[in-house]
């Protein structure tokens, strides 16, 4: 989680709440992509995982709205502790 501005690289992610974030790096150490959810509530990270075409699987909890570049989630959970779930599919090359 970061607050309020996250820079990796070229990218730099704003975040309003708490927030979490991926973020690719190369061997040498250089950042490639970094996406933030930016939640209008929430958000925790658990899992992150890669397939042989190196797609990247991320999972998690948010709570308001939860924004995947394009995509945009919606919870109405009460609380914190009935945060909704996320899976987030993001392209080798950081599309999500």
């Amino acid at each position: 989680m970061w607050d309020p501005i996250g820079i990796f690289g070229s990218d730099t992610l704003h975040s309003t709440n708490g927030d979490c974030f991926l973020a690719k790096f190369s061997p040498g150490g250089t950042c490639q992509w970094a996406h933030g959810i930016n939640p209008s509530g929430n958000a925790l990270g658990f899992s992150v995982s890669t397939d042989k075409e190196n797609n990247v699987y991320f999972t998690g909890t948010f709570q308001g709205l939860a924004h995947f570049g394009s995509f945009t989630l919606y919870s109405d959970a009460p609380s914190w502790m009935d945060a909704d779930i996320f899976l987030a599919l993001i392209a080798g090359m950081g599309t999500v």
